[in-house]
C-alpha cells in the first residue's frame, strides 16, 4: 500500500490532538531550551522544524488563493494564524506517532531510511542557494521530518493491516440518477421545516402522480425535471446511504438502467427517480477505496485515542508566538507528501 495512509491519519487525529491534549500555554511545566516550541511527552519540536511545514503551506495557500489571501480572514483568524495552527497539529501528530512506534517496537529498516533520505534530498534540492539562506531551516530538519513521516506511516500501516481490502461491488456500488422532488414541507421564518397538512400533502401527491404518468409514457425526464423539480439539483452520483433517506435509497438501488421508479415517499418529499446507470464503474472504484479508508479510520481511532490518553502536549507559547510565515519571500512549490510518495519503489 502506498503512503497515502498517513494523510488520512493526519485528518483523522487532528481534532483529537488539538482539542484534547494541549496543556495550559501560560504555565510551563517542563523547561524548554532555545528554539524549542512544543513538547510531546519527552519529544521536543523546534522552530526550525515548524518552518519546514510553514514553507510548504505558504506556497500551497498562495497557489490556491494568491498572495492577497494573507490579508483575509479564515473564520475568526488570519491566514497566518490558521496556517500556524495547521503546522502545530502536523508536528504534534508526527511526534505522537514516534512515541506510539516506540511502544509498538516499530522502527525503520535500512531501505526505509534510504527512502526518507532520498525524499529529503529531492525536497531540499528544489531550493536555490539564496532561498536556502532565507528559509530558516536546513536539510537536517527536512531529513528529520521525513524520517518521522516514514515511521508514522509505517505505524499506520501496521495498525490497519488487518482491515479487509476486499470490498464487494454491491457494497460499494455507485449509481447515476435523475430526480424530481415534490416537497412535502414549507419553510418557517426561522428556517425550520414545517410538514404539510394532510390535504396539502394529498394535493402534492396528486401532482406528482400526474408528472410520473407523463414520465412513464415517455415524455423527456429532463423537460419534466426543469418544470417540476423543487430541488436545486436533478442529477446525482450516489452510493448507498449518501442521500440520508432510506426510502430513496431502497428505491434507487433497485432500478435498472433506464428504469423510472414509482412515487417514492421520502423524508422531505415525494420523489420520482430515473436510473441513468445502475453501475458507475469509476465512482464505485473510488467508493471501495473510501469504504476501506473508513474501516481503517475506525481501527486507527480506537488505538490512537487510547494511546493519546497518556500523552501530554505542551506549547512554549512565548517562542511559538515569534514563529511566523515569511509572506514576502518566494519559495518553490515543494509538496512534502507528494515528494515522499514519488519515492515509492525507488
Amino acid at each position: 500500500m502506498k503512503t497515502k495512509g498517513i494523510k488520512n491519519l493526519a485528518a483523522l487525529v487532528a481534532v483529537c490532538v488539538m482539542c484534547s491534549f494541549f496543556t495550559s500555554c501560560s504555565r510551563i511545566t517542563k523547561s524548554f531550551q532555545d528554539g524549542q516550541i512544543l513538547r510531546v511527552n519527552d519529544e521536543y519540536i523546534t522552530d526550525r522544524q515548524a518552518k519546514v511545514f510553514l514553507c510548504v503551506l505558504k506556497e500551497k495557500y498562495e497557489t490556491m488563493f494568491g498572495k492577497e489571501a494573507w490579508s483575509e480572514k479564515f473564520g475568526d483568524a488570519s491566514l497566518d494564524a490558521y496556517v500556524k495552527e495547521q503546522v502545530q497539529t502536523q508536528l504534534v501528530q508526527l511526534a505522537s506517532m514516534q512515541l506510539l512506534a516506540k511502544e509498538k517496537k516499530i522502527s525503520l529498516q535500512k531501505k526505509e531510511e534510504k527512502r526518507a533520505e532520498h525524499a529529503a534530498d529531492t525536497f531540499w534540492g528544489l531550493f536555490s542557494k539564496e532561498q536556502k539562506k532565507q528559509v530558516g531551516f536546513g536539510k537536517e530538519e527536512v531529513l528529520q521530518l521525513y524520517r518521522q513521516y516514514a515511521l508514522a506511516d509505517k505505524v499506520y500501516r501496521q495498525l490497519t493491516k488487518s482491515v479487509n481490502k476486499e470490498i464487494s461491488d454491491d457494497e460499494a456500488r455507485n449509481i447515476d440518477v435523475q430526480v424530481i422532488l415534490f416537497k412535502t414541507y414549507t419553510t418557517g421564518e426561522d428556517g425550520s421545516r414545517i410538514s404539510l397538512g394532510q390535504e396539502e400533502r394529498r394535493a402534492v401527491t396528486d401532482k406528482a402522480y400526474v408528472v410520473w404518468q407523463q414520465a412513464a409514457e415517455g415524455k423527456s425526464f429532463d423537460t419534466l425535471a426543469s418544470q417540476f423539480n423543487e430541488s436545486d439539483q436533478t442529477e446525482y452520483h450516489i452510493g448507498r446511504g449518501e442521500m440520508d433517506d432510506p426510502a430513496f435509497d431502497e428505491a434507487a438501488f433497485k432500478l435498472s438502467t433506464g428504469e423510472i421508479s414509482s412515487l417514492v415517499e421520502g423524508k422531505t418529499g415525494i420523489y420520482i427517480i430515473k436510473c441513468i446507470s445502475n453501475y458507475n464503474q469509476v465512482e464505485t472504484d473510488a467508493n471501495k477505496k473510501a469504504i476501506y479508508e473508513e474501516e481503517c479510520a475506525k481501527v486507527l481511532n480506537k488505538e490512537y485515542d487510547a494511546f493519546m490518553k497518556h500523552v501530554e502536549v505542551e506549547v512554549n507559547q512565548k517562542a511559538w508566538d515569534k514563529v511566523s510565515v515569511e509572506q514576502n519571500t518566494d519559495y518553490p512549490a515543494a509538496d512534502f507528501v507528494a515528494i515522499y510518495e514519488q519515492t515509492a519503489g525507488e
